[in-house]
């Protein structure tokens, strides 16, 4: 069994104790706070830092790795390859059934891929 360490978690804040977990489980899915193994530990706990509570233990961990994702970058990944697909899709059902006067457009695809697309680049701009 592991336990969250982190004394501002939601699931402690709502229970007042500790969330558990099986041992496969790595970090607390409500802070995202890497998981502890013992019992007395996790109730000791881990202060929260200044700033977003939620965010407190996870971005330190990130800032550990020293990897630090960009906002938007998801997003802007798979809208683009949603459109790119989509456009493929079309142009190959063009080439094949053009000459029977009858083919599919994959408008969904394109169109949910640019909701997808402007909605990185928006959060890229603001970040």
């Amino acid at each position: 069994m592991k336990y969250c360490p982190y004394r501002a978690c939601p699931h402690r804040q709502r229970v007042g104790a500790p969330a558990e977990f099986m041992d496969h489980v790595s970090s607390c899915s409500d802070c995202k706070t890497p998981l502890v193994d013992s019992e007395h530990e996790a109730i000791e706990g881990i202060a929260p830092t200044s700033g977003d509570p939620y965010r407190g233990p996870a971005e330190r961990t990130k800032a550990a790795s020293g990897r630090r994702e960009r906002p938007g970058r998801k997003d802007v990944a798979i809208g683009a390859a949603l459109l790119l697909a989509g456009l493929w899709l079309t142009g190959l059902v063009y080439m094949v059934r053009s000459s029977q006067g009858t083919y599919i457009v994959a408008l969904g695809l394109m169109i949910y891929g640019a909701i997808r697309l402007l909605r990185g680049l928006r959060e890229r701009g603001a970040g």
